[in-house]
């Protein structure tokens, strides 16, 4: 009977190894996750910045023509909708 509570205790040992293995797995996703999520993140309120050059005014950009200012000015606001 001891050498049955023995397997059982090592194959237990054994199953908390392999999730502790799947936590470590299941953290690392996380931050990589959240890391890619905030690294596009910022590349998105850069270029909503540039395409709210249209309605407020920025130092060094300025549009070739009032199409281009037009659409840049539909773009701020798909995305605030967007993120709404």
């Amino acid at each position: 009977m001891n050498l049955t509570v023995a397997q059982v205790s090592l194959s237990g040992r054994k199953a908390v190894s392999k999730m502790s293995n799947a936590n470590l797995l299941i953290w690392v996703a996380w931050i990589v996750h959240a890391a890619s999520w905030f690294l596009t993140a910022l590349e998105i309120q850069k270029a909503f910045r540039l395409a709210a050059c249209g309605i407020w005014p920025c130092e060094g950009v300025e549009f070739q023509t009032v199409h281009h200012e037009v659409l840049a000015t539909l773009s701020v606001i798909t995305t605030l909708l967007f993120v709404r």
